[in-house]
């Protein structure tokens, strides 16, 4: 009986490595790579446009807000990219096995386009050319190789969107939508159309970010994701982030920075929630767990992010319901500090 079961977990250890279905690059993937590098670029063109446009309209407090989102997730970001690129520095001779090292050109245009705020536009031209190559190059060796460095480039593409993500576009739409409530809709200086592609670009960059992770967790893990799921599971996203920033900024509009002592508490219990019950399932130092915990529990202000492996249903049961009861609460409370329907709350603030 014993043997049996280590030949089953053998052969399936097998199978996991050697016989599981491999990714390919397709037009498929090609156009996702081209799509998410035009909405990078208009994610944060639309930004510094709208911060732009508030300074120059003489509204330096929503000007200076928005600006700060931008400067701390970019440098954040940054950050993040530049560790990444050093620790792969450190390890090019064990990944280049098969396959040639980065020329010194290469890591100038890593370095430059990093520091510019343009790490991810890199990230993904380079991913489309390790896809290209795992089509095209001569021998199957290379052509394995490149779609290795291919999916390792892909990886790390999503993990740093999603921290993009949630350092900058779910705190730029919250911001956003803050000042439209303030200002109404026919006296805001920043102008309908780029308003509205500002919204949406940080809306979808949020939803497509944690949509991006969690597919790559299921790929890591052998399972396929087909193209009905990450439909169904991009609207689900949309529809949990766009109604909690709607709470938020509605929230925020009536009663001010009363709003971050709501963030800050759902922070600190989620926070410790994570820190008392998952210490057991990590090998991290103390200082590294509790910094690490205080970054996931951060984006749990917006959505649920399942990241460790085991049971999760009543994780999610948990939360959602503290989630759901937070923003039931924050908009009965606010609609009930305010006269008449609280969908003319805009007007109202306005005159």
């Amino acid at each position: 009986m014993m043997k049996g079961t280590a030949a089953g977990e053998l052969w399936r250890r097998i199978k996991k490595e050697f016989l599981a279905p491999v990714p390919v690059f397709t037009i498929v993937e090609l156009s996702i790579a081209l799509m998410f590098i035009v909405a990078c670029i208009v994610d944060v063109s639309t930004d510094i446009f709208v911060a732009a446009e508030y300074f120059d309209k003489e509204m330096p407090l929503y000007g200076a807000l928005t600006s700060i989102v931008i400067v701390i997730s970019s440098f954040f970001v940054c950050a993040c990219g530049l560790y990444n690129y050093e620790m792969e520095y450190r390890n090019e001779g064990r990944l280049s096995q098969g396959g040639s090292v980065a020329s010194r050109r290469t890591w100038i245009c890593r370095i430059v386009f990093t520091v510019l705020q343009l790490g991810l536009v890199w990230r993904t031209v380079e991913y489309i050319a390790s896809g290209y190559k795992s089509r095209t190059a001569d021998t199957d060796k290379e052509r394995q190789w490149h779609q290795k460095a291919m999916l390792r480039k892909q990886r790390v593409i999503r993990v740093l969107g999603l921290a993009d993500s949630f350092m900058e576009s779910a705190p730029q739409l919250c911001l956003q939508l803050y000042v439209l409530i303030k200002l109404n809709p026919r006296k805001d200086v920043v102008g309908e159309v780029l308003r509205v592609v500002g919204l949406l670009s940080s809306w979808f960059s949020l939803a497509g970010a944690v949509v991006g992770w969690y597919k790559s967790r299921l790929e890591d893990a052998g399972k396929e994701v087909g193209l009905k799921s990450q439909i169904i599971y991009i609207l689900w996203r949309l529809a949990e982030t766009g109604g909690r920033v709607l709470c938020i900024a509605y929230f925020a509009s009536v009663f001010g920075l009363w709003v971050l002592l709501v963030l800050v508490v759902h922070w600190v219990v989620l926070l410790l929630w994570y820190l008392i019950f998952f210490k057991n399932g990590t090998n991290d130092g103390t200082l590294v767990f509790f910094g690490s915990s205080a970054i996931y529990t951060y984006s749990l202000m917006f959505c649920y992010l399942h990241h460790q492996e085991g049971p999760s249903r009543y994780r999610y049961i948990v939360f959602y319901i503290i989630f759901y009861l937070e923003n039931f609460v924050m908009l009965v409370v606010a609609s009930s500090a305010t006269e008449g329907p609280w969908i003319l709350v805009p007007h109202r603030h306005c005159g």
